[in-house]
């Protein structure tokens, strides 16, 4: 009869087990949740847009079921959300999940992230929806650097400090900086919360203009090689407003020197006005190292004034010479131009000789060549202009309004019955190549041969001309 009973009792509690498990997902369906989020807390919920960091969180789910269950979070936007795979929670238990989440494409911004949890006995229509919060910023505007927005020129030392403020673990790396400031590179820990104080030594700030400048740290962490991260800082140097001003004299045997130097020491632009004022006969025999950019009368006296804008650094300097000596100067001047006058009186060609490099249809090498003849002295009769063209050229024959004369292989002849003084032609003809020369060509020298007024022969030659060739190799 006792064993009866208990297999009676063994039978009914497996069927009832059986009833439940079958029961559970029609239980669950007429408005009981199967499961129950009791929990969510942010470990970090920023994403650095250039590098593959997730933002992590923690569920705390309860299986309100009466069995255990098989339970997924997944998603149904383009993110990676993990854990993958289900995870198994016993029934009426709370269990605590690590979940992290990274979009596939990262925009800055702020996003919801929808996601769901599914049991597979409570079945797709019992699956519990939520959302997580993540922000996606670039690193530049996540990592602390916390450097003074002004700086005074005079400054020789500073401090900041360059934290990571976020839940996230950047890691240890290198932060570069070169700047009109100052230069270093460094070994930095951006792990959670860690913040580091760094004192670089500053460069000299007295030659820098005032005004904004941008600071570039160069950030390499180990955990993520080959990715630079970039993030900057303005800093304004404050405005210094000075110009200093020097003036001294010194005296020769003959002559008389002020020297006036007005300078900007400090780091704005600035106008500044020099005047200097002499006698009227003073200024006939006075000179400047630099050309004065106005000048005025005031009765007997001649003022001179220079006006400038000064960068940080510069300087006006003017020295103002008064010589004596200049009257012995310039007897010698008009000596020297006499003999010269008597010096042009006799004939003279001048031969001037350009190159302009010609291009063509067929891609052949090709050039220009320009002779100027002119006459600087007196008649110059029989005259006779030869040139020659280099080796391998060819000429072409189109030419100038002046054809040669007379073309003998290589040479070109033009003749002139007379050259009347300041008389000039220009002639020109074209050569070309179709073998291309590399580096430098020799242009060899025209001559000029003429009869001058004494009935004397007469040679003069253009100067020495060189062209370098260097063919563009294109890429296939």
């Amino acid at each position: 009869m006792v064993k009866r009973e208990a297999i009676f009792i063994i039978v009914c509690s497996i069927f009832f087990i059986f009833l439940l498990s079958f029961l559970s997902p029609l239980i669950v369906s007429q408005g009981y949740d199967a499961i129950t989020i009791q929990e969510e807390k942010v470990i970090n919920d920023v994403i650095a847009k250039e590098l593959n960091i997730p933002a992590e969180f923690e569920l705390k789910i309860r299986n309100n079921q009466l069995s255990a269950d098989n339970f997924e979070i997944y998603s149904l936007l383009d993110v990676i959300i993990t854990p993958l795979g289900t995870f198994v929670i016993e029934p009426s238990t709370v269990k605590t999940i690590k979940v992290t989440v990274m979009p596939r494409t990262k925009q800055e911004g702020r996003f919801g992230i929808t996601y769901y949890i599914r049991g597979e006995n409570a079945g797709p229509a019992q699956a519990k929806q939520d959302s997580l919060v993540i922000e996606v910023s670039l690193f530049s505007d996540i990592v602390g650097i916390s450097i003074p927005k002004t700086i005074d020129r005079e400054r020789t030392e500073l401090t900041f400090k360059i934290s990571n403020p976020e839940n996230m673990d950047f890691g240890k790396g290198t932060v570069v900086v070169e700047s009109d400031f100052f230069d270093f590179e460094k070994n930095v820990d951006l792990g959670p919360g860690v913040s580091q104080e760094i004192k670089p030594d500053l460069k000299d700030l007295q030659n820098l203009d005032a005004g904004d400048y941008t600071i570039k740290f160069k950030f390499n962490l180990d955990d993520h090689k080959g990715i630079e991260l970039i993030a900057e800082r303005d800093v304004k140097l404050i405005e210094v407003i000075k110009i200093t001003e020097s003036d001294f004299k010194r005296t020769g045997l003959l002559s008389y020197t002020r020297n006036i130097i007005k300078k900007n020491d400090g780091n704005v632009e600035q106008y500044v006005r020099l005047e200097i004022s002499q006698f009227i006969l003073e200024r006939i025999f006075s000179r400047y190292n630099v050309e004065p950019d106005d000048s005025y009368y005031s009765g007997l006296m001649h003022v001179a004034v220079w006006q400038r804008e000064l960068k940080t650094g510069e300087t006006l300097e003017i020295k103002a010479t008064i010589d004596y000596t200049i009257p012995v100067l310039i007897l010698i001047a008009l000596i020297i131009l006499y003999v010269g006058i008597q010096i042009a009186k006799r004939p003279r060609i001048i031969l001037r000789k350009k190159v302009v490099k010609v291009r063509t249809k067929g891609g052949e090498f090709a050039l220009k060549i320009i002779l100027i003849v002119k006459n600087i002295g007196s008649i110059a009769e029989d005259v006779i202009i030869v040139d020659r063209l280099p080796m391998s050229a060819k000429i072409h024959r189109r030419f100038s309004v002046i054809k040669p004369d007379k073309i003998e292989g290589n040479r070109l002849i033009w003749k002139f019955e007379k050259l009347m003084p300041g008389e000039e032609h220009i002639l020109s003809y074209v050569i070309y190549s179709k073998v291309v020369p590399i580096g430098k060509i020799h242009i060899p020298r025209a001559v000029s041969h003429y009869t001058d007024v004494k009935g004397k022969r007469k040679i003069s030659y253009s100067t020495k001309l060189y062209v370098v060739h260097e063919p563009v190799i294109g890429k296939d």
